[in-house]
């Protein structure tokens, strides 16, 4: 696989689909040091595009986990015992 792509003249361009995702036609290994470079920047980048999204999802899971199983400073802890069903 080469990282170039040039269309064929008069082509279309593929939809994507999941199922013919060109990421799963990639072998890092194969590649060579230009290639290699582009891929582990292109996944550098679109990590980072989306760090904003996975520090918003961490927050929202540890506000929920206080919410649900941090009792330690609320009255219902002291007057009963919490039996959590899953």
């Amino acid at each position: 696989m080469t990282i170039a792509h040039t269309a064929t003249p008069g082509s279309e361009p593929t939809p994507y689909s999941i199922d013919h995702d060109p990421i799963n036609d990639v072998r890092v290994w194969e590649l060579t040091d230009h290639e290699r470079a582009i891929y582990e920047l292109g996944f550098l980048v679109g990590y980072a595009a989306r760090q904003p999204e996975v520090d918003q999802l961490d927050h929202e899971a540890d506000r929920l986990y206080v919410a649900a199983f941090d009792h330690g400073h609320c009255n219902c802890w002291r007057q009963r015992r919490h039996n959590v069903t899953w």
